[in-house]
C-alpha cells in the first residue's frame, strides 16, 4: 500500500510540474515571472540558463536537454506537454542530433567542463550522455512517442559501441553506480526498459 501511495504522490508531483513548465519546453519555472497565476515551487534552485546546453544550476551533472525528458513515470503526460506524441518524437530527434561539444562556454555553474560533458561528446550520440544515470531512460521515450524502432536502433548502437574496454572503465561507459550500467545492459539486451516500475505497461 505504501508503494502505491508513493507512486500516486509522484504522479501528482508530475502534474504539478506540468503547471509550472516554462514556455521554452525545457524548464519548469524558467518563465514563471511571465506567466500570471503560476507559482514556482523551484525558486530555491539556482537560476535556469536561457540556453538548454548549459550545465549546472538546477541540472545536476547535465543540462536542460537531458532533464527535459525526466518523467519516465509519466511519459504520456510528458508527450502531452510537448504537444503530442509526434512533437515528443521531434524533440527526441533533436536531442539525439544536437552534438555535445563539451565547450567551456557551456560549463555553466560548474565553471569548467565536467566529465559528463566530455563523455557525452565522445559517444557521438547527440546530447545523450549514456555515462550518466539521468539519461538512461531517454531512448525508450521513443516508445511513448510511437516510434519504438528508434529506441531499438539507439539501444543497439549503445550496446555495440559503448560497452567495450576503454579508458572510461573496464567495459562500462561511465560510473557503474550500484550496478545501474549492468542493469541497463541487461534490459537493453532483452529489448525492454522499466520506465514505470510495478506498472503492467512499463
Amino acid at each position: 500500500m505504501r508503494i502505491a501511495t508513493s507512486l500516486i504522490s509522484l504522479e501528482q508531483a508530475r502534474r504539478n510540474l506540468e503547471q509550472e513548465i516554462g514556455g521554452d519546453g525545457f524548464r519548469p519555472c524558467a518563465n514563471a515571472r511571465r506567466r500570471p497565476g503560476i507559482r514556482c515551487s523551484g525558486a530555491r534552485w539556482p537560476p535556469a540558463s536561457a540556453t538548454p546546453r548549459v550545465c549546472g544550476g538546477g541540472d545536476t551533472e547535465a543540462n536542460a536537454w537531458t532533464f527535459a525528458f525526466t518523467a519516465p513515470h509519466g511519459a504520456e503526460g510528458l508527450a502531452t506537454l510537448f504537444g503530442g506524441r509526434e512533437a515528443l518524437a521531434r524533440r527526441l530527434d533533436a536531442f539525439f542530433a544536437t552534438p555535445e561539444t563539451a565547450e567551456a562556454r557551456f560549463a555553466g555553474s560548474y565553471g569548467q567542463v565536467i566529465h559528463e560533458m566530455t563523455e557525452a561528446r565522445d559517444v557521438r550520440m547527440g546530447m545523450y550522455a549514456h555515462s550518466n544515470q539521468p539519461s538512461h531512460h531517454i531512448p525508450w521515450m521513443y516508445v511513448t512517442a510511437g516510434e519504438p524502432w528508434k529506441a531499438q536502433r539507439i539501444s543497439r548502437d549503445a550496446l555495440r559501441r559503448l560497452y567495450l574496454g576503454s579508458e572510461i572503465g573496464q567495459g562500462y561507459p561511465g560510473d557503474e553506480d550500484n550496478g545501474e550500467m549492468s542493469a541497463w545492459y541487461l534490459f537493453a539486451m532483452l529489448g525492454l526498459y522499466p520506465l514505470r516500475m510495478g506498472h503492467r505497461n512499463t
